[in-house]
């Protein structure tokens, strides 16, 4: 096992947690990038209406076949709807950052460590009913204008969203785990 020390006082560090850090950092940069792209293309997407538009038609899974009758009323409140999507998301990354950030520093087994992998499950359990809704909402903002029998409401559900909640459910309960042992760990060093 390799082991590095910069000072005496220092730990010495194995070779599994140097790939620990790296990992983390990897994580962070990916993180943050998220973030920026989401922050960035969100921000951008207003002043293109045209993009807006497709970006509105995509996200509700809407063909280029179903007529849309968009005012500038009707694809702000879209837009709204959009980015409160996207507010989850950056509330997932972010929390996400931070738990990789508390891991490259050697923060693992901690309260804090524990409360943020709960939360970043809970983001990724919301992101989709919330999507959904979302989605459902949008489909009726964006056809309201269309004429009789060319309005639309439409649920996408697909096996994604049951992905989600089931992978934000494992990260709940890890946490929960995490949180637990880390208490026990307390009190067995209490003990000694």
């Amino acid at each position: 096992m390799h082991t590095t020390t910069n000072k005496p006082h220092q730990l010495a560090e194995t070779t599994a947690s140097i790939r620990i850090r790296r990992l983390c950092i990897w994580a962070q940069a990916t993180a943050l990038l998220g973030i920026v792209i989401m922050i960035v293309s969100s921000a951008m997407l207003p002043w293109h209406p045209d993009l807006l538009d497709q970006a509105l038609r995509e996200e509700v899974a809407l063909g280029d076949e179903v007529p849309l009758a968009i005012t500038p009323t009707t694809r702000a409140i879209a837009y709204l709807l959009m980015i409160s999507i996207t507010g989850i998301f950056i509330f997932a990354l972010w929390t996400a950052f931070r738990l990789f950030s508390g891991y490259a520093r050697g923060e693992i087994f901690t309260e804090l460590a524990a409360s943020r992998l709960s939360r970043l499950g809970w983001a990724i359990v919301a992101m989709a009913p919330a999507s959904i809704v979302v989605d459902g909402l949008s489909t009726i903002v964006l056809t309201v204008n269309n004429p009789p029998g060319q309005r639309q409401f439409s649920l996408n559900l697909d096996a994604t969203d049951f992905i989600a909640i089931v992978a934000g459910l494992v990260l709940v309960s890890a946490g929960r785990i995490m949180r637990e042992a880390t208490r026990v760990a307390e009190e067995n060093r209490q003990f000694v």
